[in-house]
């Protein structure tokens, strides 16, 4: 929660290490086999000054600057590549020109199928697929059936998209899954 903030933090040997919302952190999580740490120091209960850390997947590490509790800057490392970043460590996938537009490329791209279209058959296909580190969507898979020809079509268009801006993760791009419905509907 970005507007929540840590008043007091000690270990169970009883070691403080946050005090009224001030102090000094060293935090290892361990999650799904990613080991994060981050190091930095607390005031009035927010992230302030430099905060170092890495993590195992991606494997990264980092130094970002906070000023009472925003990201002004971030700066991470993976192999000899360096990312920048500002103001979110986490950026999801983009179409290019917005949501709006993805949305526009399945309608301009759908084609009722004609089987479905004679036996008056509607509704809306769930479709799960991935945004690729490099932008591209792979995965393509059917979460929620309507019909055979619709769901193959919901699949087409789906994986005939252009490419994505691709999400980042401190800066590195990062694979991210998506699930949308594509509505089949036939005017009267």
């Amino acid at each position: 929660n970005p507007n929540s903030k840590l008043i007091f933090m000690a270990d169970s040997l009883g070691v403080v290490y946050v005090k009224d919302g001030n102090g000094h952190v060293k935090d290892i999580k361990i999650i799904a086999k990613n080991v994060i740490t981050d190091e930095g120091d607390y005031k009035d209960g927010v992230k302030d000054g430099v905060w170092k850390g890495s993590q195992t997947s991606p494997d990264i590490s980092y130094v970002e600057t906070y000023e009472m509790g925003k990201l002004i800057t971030g700066e991470s490392i993976q192999g000899n590549q360096k990312y920048q970043y500002k103001s979110n460590s986490f950026s999801p996938p983009q179409f290019r020109g917005g949501i709006q537009r993805f949305y526009e490329h399945i309608g301009a791209s759908m084609k009722y199928p004609s089987d479905a279209v004679r036996n008056n058959i509607t509704g809306s296909v769930l479709i799960g697929y991935t945004v690729d580190k490099d932008g591209s969507i792979s995965d393509v898979i059917v979460k929620k059936s309507v019909y055979p020809a619709l769901d193959d079509e919901a699949i087409r268009v789906v994986k005939s998209s252009p490419r994505w801006i691709p999400a980042t993760e401190r800066g590195v791009p990062v694979r991210v899954k998506y699930t949308i419905p594509i509505k089949f509907s036939m005017s009267r």
